[in-house]
């Protein structure tokens, strides 16, 4: 969850349906953080002792539905990022942490893409997209602000726990794009077989 991205997930698991609960009557606040990307196959649902990496999006619910099968549809907006300082498992079943934001004041700010070349991700994005035979509606993300076209395509591409934690804990959106492509740009090296070979 990136600091102002916009997103749409459902909750279905019992846990996940208290903590949404637990959310909607307080701050409307919850954190969403990956787990750590160990080498462990983890099983669905994930245990409550499977690790999570430190750093994690905080994410606020902007609206909501709850569907006639108990489960919520929930429209989220990235507030900012935070690292866990300490957590524990709620009696509620999910986890419970204490964190720290003040790392990531700058989030609070607006992000500056002025350097960010939004043509050229666009162009690398579709690019993986038809590689990957993923279905995107190009249609509805030509126009939209670079900074959500990147979160986006994070989102989207072949990336795994550790490329996607790194995007997230980057300084800014300026960094962030550039390990995107540098990243998209070496699977289609490995891809076309440019990547492999000796050097004598």
């Amino acid at each position: 969850m990136f600091p102002r991205d916009r997103i749409v997930i459902q909750a279905f698991e019992p846990r996940y349906l208290r903590m949404v609960n637990d959310a909607l009557g307080g701050s409307r606040l919850f954190g969403i953080v990956q787990p750590r990307d160990d080498g462990t196959t983890h099983t669905h649902p994930l245990p409550n002792d499977c690790p999570l990496y430190a750093v994690g999006g905080g994410a606020y619910i902007q609206a909501f539905h709850e569907t006639d099968d108990e489960r919520y549809l929930l429209q989220l907006t990235g507030i900012s990022r935070f690292r866990i300082t300490s957590e524990a498992l709620d009696q509620a079943g999910y986890r419970r942490a204490t964190v720290a934001w003040d790392e990531f004041a700058s989030d609070f700010e607006a992000a500056d893409c002025g350097t960010v070349d939004h043509e050229n991700l666009l162009n690398a994005l579709q690019r993986h997209a038809k590689i990957h035979g993923l279905k995107v509606n190009w249609d509805n993300l030509e126009n939209d602000a670079t900074e959500m076209l990147l979160h986006f395509g994070i989102r989207i591409c072949q990336l795994d726990n550790r490329e996607k934690q790194g995007m997230l804990e980057a300084a800014g959106v300026t960094e962030r794009a550039r390990m995107l492509l540098a990243s998209l740009a070496m699977k289609e090296a490995e891809r076309s077989g440019s990547g492999s070979g000796s050097i004598n």
